[in-house]
């Protein structure tokens, strides 16, 4: 059986706790927790359940993303302090669109 949850970044580590505990394995979404302690009561549970957790980045292995991943592994920018991305709208009007548990909420991001 599969089940599937879509959570704000706050209770990544909640919802993967409790679904680790009964046996479930996890794929959470990027960030994976909020806070160091969080990520490691995550894998901890999945390490004492015998479950898989396995943080997700769906872009992670596209062309673009390798290919500036390596020029800057080259240390060919200096160092990289940060990054954006802006990839299309799909069919949204530009501007409009807060994804649900968006991260310009700090409150509910990674690093609040």
């Amino acid at each position: 059986m599969r089940s599937w949850s879509r959570s704000p970044n706050a209770i990544h580590a909640d919802v993967a706790v409790a679904a680790a505990t009964a046996g479930k394995h996890v794929l959470v979404d990027k960030p994976m927790a909020c806070t160091t302690d969080d990520a490691d009561a995550m894998i901890a549970a999945a390490d004492a359940h015998g479950v898989v957790l396995v943080p997700f980045h769906n872009t992670r292995f596209v062309e673009p993303f390798v290919a500036a991943r390596q020029f800057v592994a080259a240390g060919r920018l200096g160092e990289v302090t940060g990054s954006a991305l802006r990839s299309g709208t799909r069919g949204r009007k530009p501007g409009r669109h807060k994804p649900f548990g968006s991260s310009t909420n700090r409150s509910r991001a990674a690093g609040a």
